[in-house]
């Protein structure tokens, strides 16, 4: 590794050198370091138009300006990367746990973890069947958002929450899961990747909410990620996400596979989605809580991209997004099993899997150990794209992307309903409806939760008035 790193060492000298080459382009790749990737304001003086961050590196362009360019702070990426078009980012960890299947791969850069590629069709499919993990670089820009709300304190959680967890079912989550294995496949590239997203879509408009399919091409083709929306009652504009990917593939994501069930990855984040969905829409929150279950993840996140890419929406605040994906295999570790939730260096991002931490000691504590490890390289999963564009989000899944522990059937046609740990799952999905239950902070009963010979009783778990009203 260390003569690897000093081979690129010495390309991106020889780039420098050859800067010419690239003055028939309107701009550059580029990668910007620390510390300059966090001065926003000289980055926007220098034209720099990002397209993916990670960790403290941002991946983009500059004109093709030499000032600019020969900034200090700026690295030149390899000209092949063009304009990221089939520019994939692999992560490298994984990678190296497969003999052979790093020499099949068109590297084109290398440094301090990230590691980027030129990627066909059969390149996909290969890292996906062995289960490495790998993202697309959008080969547009998106403006560099630099405001952020203010993290959330850890406070006691509103009492309130416990009589909205009491509303999960068991059965309508486990339920969801099936029918959305029943499609038989999910592939992004298959249609009836368009008919699981139909039938979330019909779920969320049977909870009342106000849903809408969100369009994307993908191959040449039109695919759909499916949105819902639960108004809030005082901050409209203050928006929580609740997020997963409904679509599946058994390790050839790039072909329209006939069989991928995709039960827990990602059926079983998909199905806690709905069930926040139906037990939220039970009840009114001071901030809005939106849902939002994207396909194109396995091809490398390219629903949940092309979503982000729309944001912010004027007047919009983001205070933080939830993703699940895989939460349904509780392993074999020492009891409690764990719910790893993965959070970058943001305070915001922080402080909502603090806020998960919390919800799991109220509720589901001993059933469920959360470990919260802080590592913006985790860039693989569809809260990826919102840390791109500087949106407080977590990841919560069952195990460490790396880890020895993760589902045994990841990626294959035998990840089935009837492999689950649906207890262990419902426990995830309380944590994380308990979370975002609390931070939108809940108006209390929209319904009386006791009455007795016409007297109905609203206590502080009711209208918070704390007196009896006669009916």
């Amino acid at each position: 590794m260390e003569d690897l790193m000093h081979s690129w060492r010495g390309l991106l000298i020889s780039l420098f050198i050859a800067f010419p080459c690239f003055l028939s382009a309107r701009t550059v790749p580029v990668l910007i370091q620390y510390p300059l990737s966090r001065d926003a304001e000289t980055l926007e003086s220098l034209d720099f138009q990002l397209h993916a961050r990670y960790g403290d590196l941002l991946i983009g362009t500059l004109p093709r300006d030499d000032e600019s360019v020969l900034s200090e702070g700026v690295l030149l990426l390899p000209e092949a990367i063009g304009d990221f078009t089939d520019i994939y980012q692999v992560d490298p960890r994984a990678l190296a746990r497969k003999s052979g299947l790093r020499e099949q791969l068109d590297i084109l850069f290398i440094y301090d973890g990230l590691l980027l590629i030129k990627a066909k069709p059969q390149h996909l499919n290969a890292l996906s069947s062995a289960g490495i993990h790998f993202r697309a670089i959008p080969n547009t820009a998106r403006r560099i958002q630099t405001s952020k709300p203010s993290p959330p304190g850890l406070d006691t959680i509103d009492p309130f929450v416990g009589v909205i967890l009491d509303q999960v079912s068991a059965s309508a989550y486990e339920n969801s899961i099936q029918s959305l294995q029943d499609f038989i496949t999910r592939n992004t590239y298959n249609p009836e990747c368009d008919s699981a997203a139909l039938w979330i879509l019909g779920q969320f408009q049977n909870m009342g909410l106000t849903a809408w399919l969100d369009s994307f091409q993908i191959g040449g083709l039109t695919r759909y990620n499916v949105i819902a929306e639960l108004p809030g009652t005082h901050y409209p504009d203050q928006i929580y996400y609740i997020i997963a990917h409904h679509d599946a593939t058994a390790g050839l994501p790039v072909l329209p596979e006939d069989e991928a069930p995709g039960a827990d990855d990602d059926g079983s984040g998909s199905a806690l989605v709905l069930e926040c969905a139906r037990v939220m829409s039970q009840f009114s929150f001071q901030n809005t809580v939106r849902f939002a279950v994207f396909a194109g993840n396995e091809q490398g996140l390219i629903g949940s991209e092309a979503y982000v890419s729309g944001l912010p929406i004027p007047g919009e605040d983001y205070l933080g997004v939830f993703d699940a994906d895989m939460i349904g295999w509780a392993g074999s570790d020492p009891w409690p099993p764990d719910l790893v939730i993965y959070t970058n260096d943001d305070p915001v991002s922080i402080s909502l899997a603090n806020k998960i931490n919390e919800a799991v000691t109220q509720f589901v504590n001993g059933f469920v150990e959360p470990v919260i490890l802080q590592d913006a390289s985790m860039v693989y999963a569809d809260h990826a794209p919102f840390w791109d564009a500087n949106i407080p989000a977590i990841l919560a899944m069952e195990d460490e992307a790396w880890g020895p522990d993760l589902n045994p059937y990841y990626h294959s046609d035998d990840d089935l309903l009837e492999n689950l740990d649906i207890t262990y799952a419902l426990h995830a999905l309380e944590a994380v409806l308990a979370s975002v239950a609390d931070l939108a902070a809940p108006n209390g009963s929209t319904e009386p939760y006791l009455t007795a010979d016409g007297v109905i009783i609203d206590d502080s778990q009711g209208n918070n008035n704390g007196q009896i009203e006669y009916g």
